[in-house]
């Protein structure tokens, strides 16, 4: 599967890294779902109809099943503001998912 997906990702995913490609294919062969940011990344995993969770809709899954609360959210998502590392689409992502604005 790595190989497979290296090849296939060679002149049109240049970005993507040999680790996100092993991560890939162990999600493809494991059948399971991995967690990135990287828009990418995403469209590969598209491309294989790899599952795939945004980090905000993982962050969701964890509120959902009371892992943790509203507030462990919204640390998380101030400190990405803070540290201007938020995830493409982050405020409509964060909008739709947990009803709110995001924070500042």
């Amino acid at each position: 599967a790595y190989d497979f997906i290296k090849n296939y990702a060679k002149n049109l995913y240049t970005d993507v890294s040999k680790v996100d490609i092993t991560a890939l294919a162990h999600a493809y062969v494991l059948d399971i779902q991995i967690v990135t940011d990287d828009s990418d990344m995403l469209a590969l995993a598209g491309d294989f109809n790899i599952k795939t969770l945004k980090t905000l809709e993982l962050l969701k899954l964890m509120l959902d099943c009371q892992h943790i609360d509203i507030t462990i959210v919204r640390q998380i998502a101030s400190y990405w503001n803070y540290s201007d590392d938020k995830p493409k689409s982050f405020s409509l992502d964060y909008k739709k998912l947990f009803k709110e604005l995001p924070p500042k």
